[in-house]
């Protein structure tokens, strides 16, 4: 408490330190000396006499006012962090949730709130507040993990398959190069990157990964057609080849 005035007459006459403050000796004459709640904490009541009166801000919040005299100044922790301590004084104690993860929730308390990006998406930046801010592994790639935290997590599909699809969570979406075809490039995205055999070549088998799997017509037999996927046309009678790869 503390008297204004001079001759005061009785205990009524001293006032009580407002919300927010709490004066530890006796014989005040002002508000003045009412000392303040540090931040990260608040005082509702009033004529606190201990520092410890003054509550601290529950952990996932903060504040930075001096004096404060309500938990409402208490702010929470941003989406995208969380924090663990109480009687926290700035939003830097509050920690970011870490790369592969994010959080739409405020005022968490843990990094078990972060929640993993799912399979066939990564992230790389910390603090993200929702899902989209994980991004899709591009066409051509899947990723089999939760909780990427960078574009390599995606892994390309294998040489003689492809992908068009965005955000690929399993090699299932890697799709085999048609007969009569092959390619030895890893992370195709389209049936176009698949090249067909020349003539006089042929190929029965889906996910060929090399012209070698196309394979020359044997002697008296052609293939005038590329990308064959059946065996090669016997010569007509009266004719013959005698070498292999006839086209």
């Amino acid at each position: 408490t503390f008297g204004t005035g001079t001759g005061a007459g009785n205990r009524s006459d001293c006032s009580l330190c407002g919300a927010g403050t709490f004066w530890t000796g006796s014989g005040a004459s002002s508000s003045l000396q009412c000392i303040l709640c540090p931040a990260g904490t608040y005082a509702s009541g009033v004529g606190f006499r201990r520092i410890s009166e003054c509550e601290a801000c529950q952990a996932g919040s903060f504040s930075s006012v001096l004096g404060a005299n309500s938990s409402n100044l208490c702010l929470l922790c941003a989406a995208g962090s969380f924090g663990t301590s109480i009687g926290a004084s700035d939003s830097v104690q509050c920690q970011l949730c870490g790369t592969g993860t994010f959080s739409s929730g405020q005022g968490e308390l843990s990094s078990s709130a972060c929640i993993q990006c799912e399979s066939g998406m990564f992230s790389t930046g910390m603090g993200i507040s929702n899902q989209s801010g994980c991004r899709s592994c591009q066409a051509g790639s899947f990723g089999t993990g939760r909780g990427a935290s960078a574009a390599d997590g995606c892994r390309p599909c294998p040489a003689g398959t492809y992908s068009s699809s965005e955000g690929g969570s399993t090699m299932a979406v890697c799709l085999l190069c048609s007969p009569g075809t092959f390619s030895t490039v890893e992370g195709a995205v389209a049936a176009s990157n698949c090249a067909l055999c020349i003539p006089g070549k042929y190929n029965t088998k889906s996910g060929a990964s090399s012209d070698h799997s196309c394979f020359f017509c044997g002697p008296g037999t052609y293939q005038s057609a590329r990308g064959a996927s059946v065996n090669c046309t016997a010569c007509p009678s009266g004719t013959f080849a005698s070498g292999s790869g006839m086209g």
